[in-house]
């Protein structure tokens, strides 16, 4: 290695070094809190969740259709408006979608949203029909 290429090398890896690690992107307010999940089939809550600023996820079990008592197995999500999806990272950084869907316009404000399902591992249909979920937020 010449004098040069080396000097190089050097420059770049302190350049390298010395920048900051990428921040996880943030979302947006609208999303982010605690929610109740409800269907509308038995008209009840199945469960609550929690969607963080920096797209972490945690909640409990969806039911039989959608994880069964283990839940979604999904650990974050992500949203380009109006599309969300609940996901989970493997070792490695293979993404699993294991929800995804859009948040309707139609009764949506601060506190509500309805989030069509359109795909994932679990089937985004019941009956035949396009699922929708609705939320509720509990907690910012």
């Amino acid at each position: 290695m010449n004098r040069r290429t080396f000097f190089i090398l050097c420059a770049a890896l302190c350049l390298r070094a010395g920048s900051a690690p990428a921040a996880a992107p943030s979302l947006p307010a609208e999303i982010v809190g605690t929610w109740e999940v409800s269907d509308p089939r038995i008209n009840k809550v199945i469960t609550t969740i929690t969607i963080g600023a920096d797209g972490a996820y945690s909640g409990g079990s969806w039911g039989r259709d959608w994880g069964g008592p283990n839940g979604l197995g999904a650990s974050r999500v992500r949203y380009d408006n109006p599309k969300l999806e609940f996901i989970y990272v493997k070792a490695g950084g293979r993404v699993d979608v294991m929800l995804s869907g859009v948040l309707l316009s139609e009764g949506r404000d601060a506190d509500h949203f309805n989030f069509r399902v359109a795909g994932g591992y679990y089937n985004h249909q019941v009956d035949g029909k396009p699922f929708t979920f609705f939320f509720t937020r509990i907690a910012n």
